[in-house]
């Protein structure tokens, strides 16, 4: 009988040592089963943009997405222009980008022409554009990165900044637009078959320490929030003036934004607005930024 145990035990223990010896675990890196070499999965490593190092590029977020090419562009020494671009076979690869920026964080506003804004607070750091085939990143230089200020204004009020004091008094649809004053000699805009005026009057008076001009200021007529009309921006008495007119410091000037729309826009009109913008000292603003400035006027039916 205790032969018989001790055979027992012996081939006990001599089963447990066989299925600890069958028992392998394959290391990371190592050999498999098939005796295979298995390569540990490479480490994504993500990649920032220099000039705004909290976004990562799209290249290295997603693998499928290829850098094409880059370019800059300075007026006297002050860059103006910072675009990046990269091509997708579709535009699945666009979404899983920006999904990637918006679960990391960024902040992202769908533009109405379908771009994105990348938004820094109230300021946009950069704007992504998907067309077919591509992804282009245009990112606006430090400089000119403004906290932007969006309002709604009423006429018969005034706004005022740093720089410039508006007093806005009247809104109206014309055939003609003339001056605020025809007791002398006057230019205006004639009437023209098929068209009418809408004609923001007003006044502005230069606060800042350089003379101003209206030319960089930019102005649209929109009805029914799908036909769009530029407007002309005068400084000056006389609305058709031919040449562009400075204020001095502590200078008012009349003030004319006029838009030419045609008669059947505004017979569909449902609703329409002018909206004015501009930057600081009226300066000149850069492709893919914010205006510093944004008036909304409503136009009346």
């Amino acid at each position: 009988m205790k032969k018989f145990i001790k055979v027992l035990l012996f081939s006990l223990v001599l089963m447990i040592s066989i299925c600890a010896c069958g028992s392998t675990n394959t290391p990371e890196g190592g050999n498999n089963d098939a005796g295979e070499v298995v390569e540990p999965e490479p480490e994504v490593v993500v990649e920032y943009f220099e000039e705004f190092g909290d976004m990562a590029t799209p290249d290295t977020v997603v693998p499928e997405i290829e850098f094409t090419g880059s370019s800059k562009s300075s007026t006297d020494g002050v860059t103006t222009k910072i675009e990046y671009r990269y091509s997708i076979e579709n535009d699945s690869l666009a979404k899983e980008y920006i999904d990637y920026l918006r679960n990391s964080g960024i902040e992202i506003v769908d533009a109405e022409d379908g771009s994105y804004s990348v938004m820094s607070g109230k300021a946009k750091v950069c704007t992504i554009t998907v067309s077919s085939g591509s992804i282009t990143v245009n990112i606006v230089p430090e400089d000119f990165r403004v906290e932007a200020v969006v309002k709604k204004v009423a006429v018969g009020s005034y706004e005022t900044t740093d720089f410039a004091k508006f007093t806005f008094k009247k809104l109206e649809t014309t055939k003609e637009v003339y001056p605020n004053d025809v007791s002398g000699v006057y230019l205006y805009y004639k009437q023209e078959s098929g068209y009418k005026f809408i004609t923001l009057r007003g006044t502005v008076k230069n606060l800042a320490a350089e003379n101003l001009e209206g030319r960089y200021i930019n102005a649209v007529v929109s009805i029914n929030d799908k036909y769009n009309y530029d407007c002309e921006v005068i400084f000056g008495a006389n609305p058709s003036a031919l040449t562009d007119y400075a204020i001095t410091p502590f200078e008012e000037s009349p003030l004319y934004i006029i838009a030419k729309v045609p008669n059947d826009a505004l017979s569909a009109m449902t609703s329409g607005t002018l909206t004015v913008q501009f930057n600081e000292n009226f300066g000149k603003g850069i492709k893919g930024g914010d205006y510093a400035y944004t008036y909304v006027f409503n136009i009346p039916k």
